[in-house]
């Protein structure tokens, strides 16, 4: 039987009464600190990202369009989430008031719809409306794209580059579950044994066994304390933790530019050539190997890939007082700023500081800072990103790097079209936190029509 009626929901803004179809109402969500995160790049209307039920929504402040007041304080305010033609957005409203019906034959189809409910005048906010006045995106779930990681590693290998004092050995980014610097790490202690995984750690909730890579590799004792931890997975659902002077750098490499060890027992599965100087990789059977006789039980519900869960790697970085994140698949190359030439670079665009120059190609250096409002301090852990985007590549410069997160593709959520924003999409790891995705296609989009010298 048809429906003679049809149920909208009535909320208020300001001293004003609006509404919207209930059948295109997701969810009701009051506003707090902890669910709410600023954004960058995105319409003055925007006030940032909502997280809820491990879904992340774009908010958009409807007081802002309707020119009634900024959306300042947040906090006891309601998001309506809406869903209309597949496109999601949290609409702030500062009191969700009930649920009123109007018949269909008073029902007209315009942009706004103005009716009388209990003494009061309410404006329907139609499909129409949103569509004509929120450029802006919905972020969506990443689970059912093929992501772009997996497309490159049908051609190429991500591999992280792991420094000590004495060497540097590359381990497929595969392997990595995680980067951790020890500083950050809650407590440890050291194991009465003849292993050389002598150390416990406890990170986050994860126990933790630990060997110097040195050891590792060379079979000799290593005093010398490394500050950074690599934690290593395989197909054995255990979990250890390599120590190294450093893991900031990751490089890609075609397949077949590798050279293969023909020894399929020895710790090292193929060489890569990396800036004049053959590095080996860890074998993934040594690994397993490794793994299985020296590695913990990671608990179940803490293992960042289970079953088929298609994954995404990503590179944290952090670019003066912000964090953010860098799919992993975009990041060509990572430079020391000793490593680099950069020459000035007169042009109009702000975001441009200059050309970077290596051995073998040069880069546009963008530099967000002002974008971004803070300032990169000047530090040994200051690093230069290269990233390859379909225009070319960029380099960007950025305070440090901070770690790799492998990440569920369900728990990636982009921007449906986000060609022109800063921001790509957003991830929630393991605990929840939430970081926004730099887009490198964003990045570039102000210096497309400049040209490179010499080119």
């Amino acid at each position: 039987m048809e429906e003679k009626k049809i149920p909208l929901l009535l909320f208020r803004i300001g001293n004003l009464y609006f509404a919207v179809r209930n059948s295109i109402v997701r969810t009701i969500v009051e506003l707090e600190e902890n669910n709410i995160f600023p954004v960058v790049s995105f319409p003055d209307y925007v006030a940032g990202l909502l997280k809820h039920n491990n879904r992340v929504y774009v908010l958009i402040c409807l007081a802002k369009l309707l020119e009634i007041h900024n959306c300042q304080d947040l906090n006891e305010k309601e998001t309506v989430v809406i869903e209309i033609n597949g496109k999601t957005w949290g609409l702030i409203v500062d009191e969700v008031k009930n649920i009123f019906e109007v018949e269909k034959e008073d029902y007209k189809t315009g942009e706004v719809n103005v009716f009388k409910v209990d003494n009061l005048v309410v404006e329907e906010l139609s499909d129409t409306f949103f569509f004509n006045h929120i450029n802006i995106p919905s972020l969506s779930s990443n689970v059912k794209e093929e992501t772009q990681e997996k497309k490159t590693s049908e051609n190429e290998i991500s591999i992280l580059l792991m420094k000590t004092k004495n060497s540097t050995v590359g381990i497929e980014i595969s392997n990595v579950l995680k980067i951790e610097e020890k500083e950050h790490v809650k407590s440890h202690q050291r194991l009465e044994t003849k292993s050389l995984f002598n150390k416990v750690y406890l990170i986050g909730e994860r126990i933790i066994k630990t060997a110097s890579l040195d050891d590792v590799i060379e079979i000799e004792q290593s005093n010398t304390e490394k500050p950074v931890i690599v934690i290593v997975k395989g197909e054995n659902n255990k979990i250890l933790g390599l120590e190294v002077e450093d893991a900031s750098e990751l490089i890609h490499v075609k397949e077949s530019e590798r050279i293969n060890n023909p020894n399929q027992e020895a710790k090292f599965g193929f060489f890569i050539k990396h800036v004049d100087t053959a590095v080996p990789v860890l074998s993934k059977e040594f690994l397993n190997s490794l793994l299985e006789k020296e590695g913990l039980e990671e608990k179940e519900e803490h293992f960042t890939k289970e079953d088929n869960t298609e994954t995404q790697h990503f590179l944290i970085i952090t670019i003066g007082d912000k964090e953010f994140a860098l799919e992993a698949s975009q990041v060509e190359r990572i430079y020391k700023t000793e490593d680099i030439h950069l020459s000035p670079y007169p042009t109009k665009v702000k975001a441009i500081k200059g050309v970077v120059t290596t051995k073998k190609e040069s880069y546009f250096l963008i530099s967000l800072e002002e974008i971004l409002e803070t300032t990169i301090e000047k530090t040994d852990e200051n690093r230069i990103v290269v990233l390859k985007t379909k225009d070319g590549k960029v380099a960007l410069k950025v305070s440090e790097v901070n770690n790799i997160l492998e990440i569920p593709s369900e728990n990636y959520f982009k921007l449906e079209d986000e060609g022109k924003f800063l921001i790509k999409g957003t991830i929630l790891d393991e605990n929840g936190k939430l970081f926004e995705v730099l887009n490198p296609e964003g990045v570039l989009a102000e210096s497309k029509n400049e040209v490179l010298p010499g080119r």
